[in-house]
């Protein structure tokens, strides 16, 4: 696997407690910045819950610290850290406090998985929460299938991996995996070495499960294992992350749909469908090498927005949807027998994507705009107002 080298070395050691007289663990709010050009540290704004054992999740280029442990017991606390600010806000509280849990991001959502109560793994939960960011607020879904603590999560292609965890009886060597779109679990092939306090990380659809401890409570190994989903496919299309733009883009919309009063309702499959369409459209759009997607954009574009259309089309394959595009490429397929077009529907498959994907999209926008308009309100108007509140917005406008 090629040479490795050392990089800089951590600040002050810990996993979000110092050690105290008499072994007592006492959380701490410290945070550091990594920065690779420099290989350095830097210290910055603490958090301002002091905890450890928590989760951190990204979402539109801010970072969401979740639960944990706080000294006396477990925090519910939700706190967001914006690296472009050095500073602190504080989100809906987490429903069920706990520590030692996961946290991953699908879409604009993000969730919340397993843990345990007051550090004690022999108390674990297999609780699922997701964080609606659009909404504000949290919801159940689907447990995981095995209580357990002590894990990590990680997302390849909108599927959420959960590896390993503690009980009193051992370490867990099992994968779970998570599908939002459908609500549900099934169960993957297992670890290799099963381990508790590990990390996950993935790199081009591969994810690599790393160190941790190999017996309850503590113990360490150096580790090193490879997870290859089951989607993964030799010379499949590169999946990067979004932009904080690209995201921010599709939360503006759904707010907009939800001031017109059409969003399915809350964790429904058609929500989660439509946040699915709205996500993998732009993907498609944006970076799909079939003819038969580049032009649909094209030409829709072309016919709605006439001297407008290139720059329209740079600025969605830089930055993602907003209400004009998506007003464009609604309207054309309204019009036009897009279905039929040859390599259209195989190219939308490569998203996972289809017909009924974009009709339930389509009619969400038709029926927000319809309703917007009753009331006196441009669409347009709502999507802009509602843009300069989401991660990506600047100076220049949606």
């Amino acid at each position: 696997m090629g040479n490795q080298s050392a990089a800089a070395n951590w600040p002050p050691p810990r996993r979000g407690f110092t050690k105290s007289l008499f072994s007592v663990w006492q959380p701490v709010a410290s945070v550091y910045m990594y920065n690779s050009e420099t290989d350095s540290w830097t210290e910055r704004a603490p958090m301002p819950t002091k905890r450890g054992a928590l989760a951190v999740a990204e979402l539109g280029g801010k970072l969401f610290a979740i639960g944990g442990y706080d000294g006396t017991g477990n925090s519910s606390a939700v706190e967001v850290y914006d690296p472009a600010t050095n500073s602190w806000s504080t989100k809906a509280p987490l429903p069920t406090a706990r520590d030692h849990l996961a946290a991953a991001t699908v879409g604009t959502r993000i969730y919340a998985i397993g843990g345990r109560l007051n550090q004690d793994y022999a108390h674990n939960l297999a609780v699922t929460e997701s964080y609606d960011s659009v909404a504000g607020r949290w919801t159940r879904v689907a447990d995981l299938p095995t209580p357990r603590s002590g894990i990590a999560a990680a997302v390849v292609r909108e599927v959420i991996y959960v590896f390993g965890g503690e009980a009193p009886e051992g370490t867990f060597q099992i994968t779970e995996a998570y599908s939002p779109g459908t609500d549900r679990w099934r169960t993957m092939i297992p670890m290799p070495t099963g381990r508790h306090g590990l990390a996950s990380v993935v790199v081009n659809d591969r994810v690599y499960v790393i160190s941790g401890g190999p017996r309850p409570g503590g113990s360490f190994t150096n580790v090193n294992e490879m997870f290859v989903p089951p989607s993964t496919k030799t010379g499949a299309r590169e999946k990067t992350r979004a932009s904080p733009k690209q995201v921010g883009t599709i939360m503006a919309l759904l707010a907009a749909f939800g001031d017109g009063g059409a969003l399915p309702a809350e964790s429904s499959p058609e929500a989660n469908r439509l946040i699915k369409a709205l996500i993998q459209f732009q993907a498609a759009f944006m970076k799909s090498t079939s003819p038969a997607v580049q032009r649909l954009l094209t030409e829709a574009l072309t016919e709605h927005l006439g001297e407008r259309a290139q720059a329209a089309a740079d600025s969605f394959r830089a930055d993602g949807w907003n209400s004009q595009t998506l007003e464009a490429v609604v309207t054309y397929v309204a019009m036009h027998s897009v279905w039929d077009q040859p390599g259209l529907a195989e190219g939308l498959q490569a998203y996972n994507i289809g017909r009924n994907d974009f009709e339930l999209l389509a009619q969400t926008f038709l029926t927000a705009r319809a309703t917007l308009g009753a009331r006196g309100q441009d669409f347009h108007t709502v999507y802009a107002s509602r843009r300069r509140d989401m991660p990506g917005a600047g100076p220049t406008g949606p």
